[in-house]
């Protein structure tokens, strides 16, 4: 039995942060509808490349869920909404602080009137700063929480990161988690919860450990000058004798021995020793020489699929749907991404709504049938 088999989440937020929190949830065994506007769904369905007719990205994250359609700015979409509720245990929206409020579905109110439901709202800067209405995306999350700072190049500018960090660890994870610790709450209290999750407040908390040794050496690393980040020859980036590259991490002594013993490198080893010497061979020579070292291949994006370590363990592969992800102690999704409210009918008519009334006012959609022609 999945983990979090059971337990049915109702996902209205749409782009990156909020469905792969949802799809963490899905792969411990939570069911997930997808509530999505009736005028086009999330806009990650139509963003390129796509795969099929729909967008990569769209169908990475939504492998097996559910798809409704409600616009929430009518009054019986909100009508609705309200009925749904009572079939799920989370629901999680991304919608700009306040927009919920104004279509009269204020989470603390319906709190209220669904004390067992956990509502989580993920936004970029929480609902309650100055910054609250302000737009943005991973940069400025980033920028704000000071994750960008410590990547700082020897021009004092730090480098765009190839990641969104912020978007994915600030937000999904720290999203997926919470909801989770509430769950458990719930489970002994009986009582759900109202969770204010800002992506930018998750990024600062990635940043503790290394704000607390910089408090404690009274002044911020140099650009490029910290351990982790260029300071030590023996942790870096090198070039093979092929073209690939490979980490090394020989930070410990011990490591550095091993290091020092199979390479024949004599005293320090700085950097121009490193590049010079891992120029000579290829990179698959000096994985199998100095694993014990702490060397390990820098793959790139198309050598993951293939005998890589990810692959083996089953965390990515590829399926009769394609690309498929599996997160860990996770089952992957391998069934393809829903049409735009393809399971409107039956979710809103499970909690007693009539769909053909809100369809005939266009409140709701579903994909035309094959008799539809």
């Amino acid at each position: 039995m999945s983990m979090l088999e059971g337990l049915r989440v109702l996902d209205m937020s749409r782009l990156l942060p909020g469905p792969f929190a949802t799809w963490l949830l899905q792969a411990h065994g939570a069911e997930v509808v997808k509530l999505e506007d009736a005028r086009g769904g999330d806009y990650l369905r139509w963003i390129p490349p796509f795969d099929g007719e729909l967008g990569a990205m769209f169908t990475a994250l939504n492998r097996d869920k559910r798809s409704l359609t409600l616009d929430l700015r009518h009054s019986e979409g909100q009508r609705a909404l309200r009925a749904l509720l009572p079939r799920y245990d989370v629901v999680l929206e991304s919608f700009r602080p306040g927009v919920l409020a104004r279509f009269g579905l204020d989470f603390q109110q319906l709190a209220l009137e669904h004390p067992r439901l956990v509502f989580a709202s993920l936004s970029g800067f929480g609902q309650t700063h100055a910054w609250a209405q302000q737009p943005g995306h991973d940069i400025n999350f980033e920028g704000m929480a000071g994750l960008l700072a410590p990547g700082a190049r020897l021009d004092g500018v730090p480098t765009l990161p190839a990641l969104p960090v912020a978007d994915l660890a600030g937000g999904s994870l720290m999203a997926a988690f919470t909801i989770c610790a509430a769950l458990l709450r719930r489970e002994r209290t009986g009582q759900g919860r109202v969770l204010d999750l800002s992506m930018t407040d998750g990024a600062a908390t990635l940043l503790y450990p290394l704000l607390a040794t910089t408090l404690a050496s009274a002044k911020p690393p140099p650009p490029g000058g910290d351990m982790l980040t260029g300071a030590h020859p023996c942790y870096g980036i090198y070039r093979c004798g092929d073209g690939r590259l490979l980490t090394l991490a020989a930070l410990e002594p011990q490591f550095l021995k091993v290091l020092q013993d199979r390479t024949g490198l004599a005293g320090v080893a700085t950097r121009q020793k490193l590049e010079a010497l891992f120029l000579t061979q290829p990179r698959h020579h000096w994985v199998e020489l100095l694993a014990s070292a702490c060397v390990a291949p820098l793959l790139e994006l198309d050598e993951l699929l293939e005998g890589s370590l990810v692959a083996s363990r089953g965390v990515l592969g590829l399926g009769d749907h394609g690309l498929w992800a599996c997160p860990p102690a996770g089952l992957a999704a391998k069934g393809p991404a829903p049409a735009l409210g393809a399971h409107s009918r039956v979710e809103l008519e499970a909690a007693g709504v009539d769909f053909d009334a809100l369809r005939a006012l266009k409140v709701s959609t579903e994909p035309p049938s094959p008799e539809d022609g």
